[in-house]
């Protein structure tokens, strides 16, 4: 008696966040710019919530008619489809032609079929293959080889520090490693609600006499600057209404805007998918891999919102008068150049072994000789 024991097949990691496929706008603008425009409409005798919510919910379902969105799968394998000229597309288009049509019809002749497309798309990308190399190996033989050279050693280190710790195994606070998944988003909940919500002892804050007036309605003006200053291509929350989506609308965008968030200052109500975020670890590129404190938390907002906190921001700057020397708080003024200049002073003193103190005023940074 034969026993045969088959081995399960291990499970692939698969995808299972579903986005529209928003960096189609450009290409389809003029199929989705009408269908968007169609979504803004003015909403009486219902909430901010319900508003904001009919409107963001139309104007996915539109984008999703006309851009698609994409299906859970498996994760991305890198196939250097960079490389890939004409004739090899061709030959992969023709091979996966015949393997639908082996599987639709289950044929001999249509297997065979697929058995000579296949042969023929891996000669193909055999080919080109060698063809990139033998032009890598003849720049590399030349003056400006070298900086080539530094450069794919530079991609060949990142690519082997590249992590997923925090996707399968991490480290508890006593060192235990935690391997199941709903184990791992505990401990990453755990560290982020300390982290968050850690406090440090501080001087108390000066009551100020509050300014009573009525608060300016929100101009289309105010609402188009902060939509300009919004970079593009940015991440935003699952399911959200990203910034170039009212970059591509354009003037309707900010009138119909301008609207909303006066409603929600004079209500004093805002949507409730404000209120949330998605926290996503970003590796510091040193330390242990499975440790939490060796990521950098990266907080995903919503877009719609960041443009409203763009204006509020905008509003005591214009009035709140700043120097240069304000370092930290002015743009393009940071604490490098000014901790830069600190060590600087101190170490010219410390060559001609004399004290010094350090003063900062409106002026700047001052250096005294004791």
């Amino acid at each position: 008696m034969d026993l045969k024991i088959r081995r399960p097949k291990k499970a692939k990691a698969r995808t299972d966040t579903l986005c529209i496929k928003w960096w189609k706008l450009k290409e389809q603008k003029g199929n989705v710019l009408p269908a968007l425009l169609s979504c803004l409409k003015s909403s009486t005798g219902c909430t901010v919530e319900e508003q904001w919510t009919a409107t963001a919910d139309a104007m996915k379902v539109s984008a999703v008619g006309v851009l698609g969105r994409t299906s859970p799968s498996k994760t991305k394998i890198e196939k250097a489809t960079w490389r890939w000229n004409d004739e090899v597309q061709a030959a992969i288009a023709r091979k996966k032609s015949e393997y639908k049509r082996w599987m639709r019809t289950r044929r001999i002749e249509d297997r065979d079929a697929y058995l000579v497309a296949k042969r023929g798309a891996k000669k193909c990308v055999a080919i080109a293959k060698s063809q990139h190399y033998k032009e890598l190996y003849d720049a590399l033989n030349t003056s400006e080889g070298e900086k080539l050279l530094y450069r794919l050693m530079k991609a060949r280190h990142r690519s082997t520090t590249m992590v997923t710790g925090h996707l399968g195994i991490i480290r508890t606070a006593n060192g235990n490693i935690l391997r199941g998944s709903n184990a791992v988003l505990e401990r990453w909940r755990q560290y982020f609600e300390q982290t968050f919500n850690e406090g440090f002892p501080h001087p108390p804050i000066p009551f100020v006499k509050s300014v009573q007036g009525p608060v300016l309605p929100v101009a289309p003006a105010e609402v188009s600057e902060a939509i300009r200053k919004m970079k593009p291509n940015k991440a935003t929350v699952p399911y959200d209404i990203p910034a170039d989506v009212w970059k591509l609308i354009g003037e309707s965008s900010a009138a119909w805007l301008s609207k909303f968030f006066n409603r929600m200052l004079a209500e004093s109500q805002t949507p409730e998918v404000w209120h949330m975020s998605t926290t996503v670890p970003v590796w510091k590129g040193k330390g242990d891999s499975a440790v939490c404190s060796s990521y950098r938390p990266i907080r995903l907002l919503c877009h719609t919102m960041k443009i409203f906190e763009r204006i509020l921001d905008a509003r005591p700057r214009e009035i709140v008068s700043t120097t240069a020397y304000q370092c930290g708080f002015v743009k393009d003024c940071g604490i490098i150049d000014a901790i830069h200049a600190a060590r600087l002073l101190v170490e010219r003193h410390r060559e001609k072994n004399r004290s010094s103190r350090i003063t900062r005023s409106r002026e700047g940074v001052r250096s005294r000789q004791a």
